[in-house]
């Protein structure tokens, strides 16, 4: 749980760098920290991979 912590941290401090100053290696590490925060919450939580297998809600028509 630390690690995530840190992760998050790191990821905010991205963000905010590449807000304030617009650098592509800013925003590179950004998407890449969101990638892996997204992944430790999907682990912690249990929905990997739940939204792609979810049926429509509606079925089709046609």
């Amino acid at each position: 749980m630390e690690q995530f912590i840190k992760d998050v941290a790191e990821m905010r401090k991205e963000q905010k760098l590449y807000f304030r100053y617009r650098r592509p290696d800013h925003l590179q590490n950004a998407k890449k920290l969101e990638r892996v925060v997204d992944s430790k919450i999907d682990e912690l939580l249990g929905t990997e991979n739940k939204e792609q297998t979810k049926e429509p809600e509606h079925p089709k028509l046609f």
